[in-house]
């Protein structure tokens, strides 16, 4: 009896862990990668990139004016938006890229062995994707997109670094576009 006890507790506790581990690596509200998650798998992409030389590109992507919409429609239907548009990027990226909430309405894009050219391809494809978009309420949002690619002597805070600049660039510059980051960029 205590035997079975035991044997129950243990699958118990076995399915609660896995809960909490899709729990932590799972956002909620779009269903894709968490920051945690979408960080982890960065790191492993950085230390690839540090051990083979496999180079890498990334994607910051923010929707633009997301405020007028929680405003304007509630945070519900931002919260919807947000899904809509996570699974837009989702199907608009390759098997083994991926995509995770950055935080608020910026989503990171990881792209495995993607030269800087090419990502800013995907990257413009996945605007136009999103432009044309039609959601709940038939709102209609666009998106601005920061590209960067690994280089030597850049850590993967650093290329984060640059992909944040260069989505600022783009945002500064009127939002709905792509810019890649340039080395000298502000």
């Amino acid at each position: 009896e205590l035997e079975e006890t035991n044997k129950s507790l243990e699958e118990k506790v076995k399915q609660r862990t896995q809960e909490l581990e899709r729990q932590a690596n799972t956002d909620t509200v779009t269903g894709i990668a968490s920051r945690f998650a979408i960080m982890d798998r960065l790191s492993r992409c950085y230390l690839a990139y540090q051990r083979y030389h496999r180079a890498f590109s990334i994607l910051m992507i923010d929707v633009d004016h997301f405020k007028d919409i929680n405003d304007n429609h509630g945070h519900q239907t931002g919260d919807k938006v947000l899904h809509d548009l996570a699974m837009c990027i989702a199907s608009n990226i390759r098997q083994p890229d991926s995509v995770g909430r950055y935080g608020g309405e910026e989503f990171l894009v990881i792209l495995p062995e993607t030269p800087g050219e090419q990502a800013h391809e995907l990257a413009n494809r996945i605007r136009l994707a999103v432009e044309a978009m039609t959601l709940t309420n038939n709102i209609t949002i666009t998106c601005s997109i920061g590209v960067a690619t690994i280089s030597a002597n850049i850590s993967d805070d650093g290329l984060v670094s640059r992909a944040d600049k260069a989505l600022y660039k783009a945002k500064n510059a009127g939002r709905n576009q792509v810019v890649s980051y340039a080395s000298g960029m502000a």
